[in-house]
């Protein structure tokens, strides 16, 4: 809040679900009880920079339908009518993780006791992997306005994943930007690797094949690189910013984005998007300043491109450093400003400050770092921790960089919300210096975040400071239960008001009938080879068997959906017919069908190769096959259906955290923080 605010009035009001979940994989949810909680709360600020930010806890009541007690709105329960729009609505959505499935094994990580001690992700299902991504095509057809990606859109962290996510990403049809996560140029989400062998196994986790004809190879994304291919994603949108963004990265960028505007991205398909994307990614990344440099790049969109009410990237400040790729962060003012509320300029408007917490002055690292818990109650949290996926950092020249922009949009008296992948409660000791500063600079007592899966709305507190504030923290969109929100800010009365209501996208899908529950055949018998948790068969610890076993499952998930959606058109010559593990050439459904039969019956460990290539080309084989609309269609659903089964046949009902509250209708009654 500004300095000069005299009083502050906030209301937050939730439904909360009560959900209750069997055990069994032929059951979902049983019931959900939604009741209305209404948080009001009153507390004076001096008129003073001392006192800015001092709401605390204590000054709210809980109560039940409390009326929005506001000018000219007294005594009335809120309704959506009493709102008055100042931004545009945006979806938040949030880990995806694409994950490459048949690159090769990874010995620290993706084990069994990785998976069981350490965390549930460590190895999903093979058909949440295989159809998952679904969910967020999904959920961005679902969003009618632009979207923020809170982050951990790849797993492994590897050039193709981030690629095809990018390409998915088109779907959202008024635009996107996307706030770096942990898994966006850290290995398994975790270390930042510089020794040839351990970057050697990073790269053999990427996928090498063939799409539409052309070479498809991906390799290890250290952070340096994430930002390079970002870069190049934010110009392959074809928005307002593409143009001025590629004419700042010179003439051969330029060039490379015109030639793409003259393709019909009508037909054009993934390996048309790729050569451009991996092209423009490397004359960024070439032409990004010395390694070692502290500086950073700054963009700014010219005025007058976007009118008020169509949100859009208004500032960009990125570092990409590749000798110390931790180091390298991107940074992002998006402005949400609603129809008549920014002058010419963008004076008065409100904007997103996206934050990059996946920036690091330490390298990451797992391998051989203390344990980050430890090391962090040590030093009483004094210096960044060495896993990525513990801690958010955010070291000087990203908070350089921030203090322009903030600077920047102060002259034009515009006021922000924070937003970061990585929570505020898991932020470094400096980074939260930081993240304070600008929270309160912003005016805005509310901040995004993603990272934990579980999704809700979360009480933060200020240590140093004394104040409270609320924390939306948006859910997976692949992980059960999956999710995603939308945001926008209101004026009621002489209060603005923030709503964000979460989407349940496994209820939104039932009710399009996108999912369903008993359909004979569709769903593996815990005794089948291609039941969801079957890959943990043994308690096998080698990654070499866990490998193998993921693949043998996925050669099941293949065979089932093949023998439920058989090809209708056979002799289409677009149709890629594939090559049996024993060389043969495969020339109809039916024989594809029986060589994968014979395989899954007889496959061996020793076998991971010939198993690869297979996979690789039933891959290839199920994509460019030809389906009628109607097959098409219900096939939609049974990839849908078996991403919801898997999912949940993993994870149980997240337990909300500490201070959380699992909200699914929220409003934030603020006081007249947003005036001078």
């Amino acid at each position: 809040m500004r300095c000069g605010n005299i009083a502050a009035l906030m209301m937050f009001g939730m439904y909360q679900e009560v959900r209750m979940e069997t055990h069994s994989l032929r059951q979902s949810y049983l019931t959900r009880v939604a009741s209305f909680v209404a948080l009001l709360a009153s507390v004076a600020i001096i008129s003073s920079c001392a006192q800015t930010g001092r709401w605390t806890r204590a000054d709210y009541a809980l109560g039940h339908d409390l009326p929005l007690a506001v000018q000219g709105l007294q005594g009335m329960p809120i309704q959506d009518s009493d709102l008055a729009d100042v931004s545009a609505r945006i979806y938040l959505v949030s880990d995806n993780q694409r994950h490459e499935l048949l690159g090769g094994r990874v010995d620290w990580y993706r084990n069994t006791a990785s998976d069981e001690i350490v965390t549930q992700v460590a190895i999903r299902p093979p058909q949440l992997d295989l159809f998952g991504q679904d969910l967020l095509t999904e959920a961005l057809m679902m969003s009618d306005g632009f979207v923020l990606h809170l982050g951990d859109a790849c797993d492994l962290s590897n050039t193709g994943e981030f690629g095809r996510f990018a390409w998915d990403m088109r779907r959202a049809p008024h635009g996107w930007v996307m706030a770096p996560g942990n898994h966006d140029g850290y290995f398994y989400g975790n270390s930042s690797r510089e020794l040839d062998y351990l970057v050697q196994e990073w790269n053999n986790t990427g996928e090498s094949y063939t799409y539409d004809g052309r070479k498809i190879v991906s390799r290890a994304m250290q952070k340096d690189r994430t930002i390079s291919y970002y870069l190049a994603a934010l110009i392959l949108q074809d928005a307002a910013w593409s143009r001025p963004l590629a004419e700042h990265f010179g003439s051969a960028v330029l060039q490379r984005f015109e030639r793409w505007t003259r393709l019909d991205h009508d037909t054009t398909t993934f390996a048309d998007y790729w050569l451009v994307l991996a092209a423009l990614q490397d004359e960024i990344h070439v032409s990004a300043g010395t390694s070692g440099d502290e500086g950073y790049e700054m963009f700014e969109l010219p005025g007058g491109l976007i009118p008020a009410g169509a949100p859009h990237l208004r500032r960009l400040a990125w570092h990409i450093d590749k000798e110390k790729p931790w180091k390298s962060f991107v940074l992002q003012e998006v402005d949400i400003s609603g129809p008549n509320h920014s002058s010419p300029g963008g004076q008065g408007g409100v904007s997103i400050l996206v934050l990059d917490t996946a920036t690091y002055s330490v390298k990451p690292q797992m391998e051989y770092a203390l344990p980050s818990k430890f090391f962090n109650k040590a030093t009483g949290g004094y210096f960044d921790t060495q896993i990525a996926g513990e801690t958010g950092g955010m070291p000087d020249s990203q908070a350089a960089a921030a203090d322009e922009i903030a600077r920047s949009m102060d002259k034009e008296q515009r006021h922000w919300i924070l937003a970061s992948h990585h929570p505020y409660k898991v932020l470094g000791r400096d980074a939260k210096k930081r993240f304070n500063r600008l929270r309160d600079q912003g005016g805005v007592p509310v901040t995004l975040s993603a990272h934990t899966h579980k999704g809700g709305i979360r009480w933060n507190n200020d240590g140093a400071r004394e104040g409270d504030w609320l924390e939306i923290n948006v859910g997976s969109v692949l992980d059960a239960p999956i999710e995603f929100r939308d945001l926008q800010i209101h004026r009621a009365g002489d209060r603005h008001v923030i709503s964000s209501r979460r989407q349940p996208l496994e209820d939104l899908l039932r009710d399009r009938g996108l999912v369903v529950d008993e359909l004979p055949g569709y769903r593996p018998g815990p005794d089948e080879p291609d039941s969801y948790l079957s890959y943990k068969e043994g308690k096998l610890d080698l990654a070499s068997d866990i490998n193998f076993m993921v693949k043998r499952v996925l050669l099941a998930a293949y065979v089932r959906m093949f023998r439920l959606f058989p090809t209708d058109l056979p002799d289409d010559g677009s149709t890629y017919w594939p090559t049996a593990p024993d060389g043969v050439q495969l020339r109809d459904h039916q024989a594809v069908t029986n060589a994968m039969q014979a395989l899954l019956a007889g496959v061996k460990k020793g076998d991971v190769p010939e198993l690869t290539q297979f996979l690789y080309e039933l891959r290839e084989y199920d994509r460019t096959r030809r389906l009628t609309d109607a097959a098409r269609e219900q096939l939609r659903v049974y990839r849908l259906s078996q991403a919801i089964w898997a999912g949940k046949a993993e994870y149980e009902a997240k337990e909300p955290d500490e201070n959380t509250m699992d909200a699914e209708l929220a409003y934030f009654v603020l006081p007249a923080a947003m005036q001078e």
